[in-house]
């Protein structure tokens, strides 16, 4: 399919230096980070990762204008958009054709709903997905915080030992070959929870295995020998011409529900910031649902700040 002379069509692995560029000069237009992609296409010999057929290019005499990847969740019935576009692809409706594209393979996965999560102050992709039959489902806050506003100041050190409002833990770091403790705690923690769907251990390890993303970032409490709490921290850098300013982020905070109201969540909190603030990074990040007014209370009372507010569309395809 052809527009002018843009032509849509399935990435291929002769694409992956020109998609690298395209990654470093493009705009995301879904806010969510497509953590896994780029390393799955430098492994493109280990079969399985990505399919070439959930990913799309835009590709204009010979470059790549944008690109539209289909993440299947057949888990929870569903598909997430993640779309880069480079300056005017949106206005020139080319992105239109991307997605019409996506939402061709959407449905040949043959779940029932598709999403993208959009922000909020973006008119120009808002107009677009929702000419293509979108509409807002769900809303969620990019948060930040400077390392020196924390509450209260980062201690210096911390003991092993800790105790939260009720009952005592251990911290530590997750142990490489303890990727199993983190699977089964992310998926009780978020069992339920909108728009989760639940993680394998080969997921879990692929993105352990990601730079910015490792073990020891991951700060996991125990009582007595049983893993109840975790927070998993990553660094990332922003993308611009200089090499960006190292980004912290917490990429995933979780407790298991028979141990909440002691205080924990607060405390794998408090490590995980301290990790973050002990690395060097001036400026930490985090996503957070609007109506988990727990978590978001939470947050505040850290010192996190609102950012970007954020908004999940939604498409039923079948």
């Amino acid at each position: 399919m052809s527009f002018a002379s843009c032509t849509i069509r399935n990435y291929s692995p002769a694409d992956l230096a020109q998609y690298i560029r395209l990654l470093s000069e493009a705009k995301s237009i879904c806010h969510s980070d497509d953590i896994l992609l780029l390393t799955s296409l430098i492994a493109s010999s280990e079969p399985g990762l990505v399919s070439e057929e959930d990913l799309f290019l835009a590709e204009e005499e010979g470059r790549l204008m944008g690109a539209c990847r289909v993440v299947p969740e057949s888990a929870i019935d569903r598909a997430v958009l993640r779309l880069l576009a480079m300056p005017g692809l949106l206005e020139r409706g080319l992105a239109a054709k991307l997605l019409n594209a996506a939402l061709q393979r959407a449905r040949n996965l043959r779940v029932a709903r598709i999403h993208a999560d959009l922000r909020a102050n973006d008119s120009v992709a808002r107009d677009l997905f929702s000419a293509l039959g979108f509409t807002p489902v769900r809303k969620c806050s990019e948060m930040t915080v400077n390392t020196t506003s924390l509450s209260p100041p980062m201690p210096l050190m911390a003991p092993p030992f800790e105790k939260g409002d009720k009952g005592e833990f251990c911290l530590h770091p997750l142990e490489p070959g303890h990727e199993r403790v983190l699977t089964h705690l992310q998926n009780r923690a978020f069992k339920g929870s909108w728009g989760f769907c639940p993680n394998t251990l080969p997921q879990i390890v692929q993105l352990l295995n990601i730079p910015g993303y490792r073990h020891e970032g991951v700060i996991v409490a125990y009582s007595g020998k049983t893993a109840v709490g975790y927070c998993w921290t990553a660094k990332t850098r922003r993308r611009d011409r200089d090499g960006g300013e190292e980004i912290g982020r917490i990429h995933m905070i979780g407790t298991l529900p028979e141990h909440r109201g002691q205080g924990l969540g607060k405390l794998v909190l408090w490590h995980g910031l301290k990790h973050l603030a002990s690395s060097g990074v001036h400026t930490i990040e985090l996503t957070v649902d609007n109506e988990n007014r727990a978590a978001r209370a939470l947050y505040e009372k850290a010192g996190f700040k609102p950012k970007t507010a954020l908004v999940w569309y939604e498409k039923q395809i079948m």
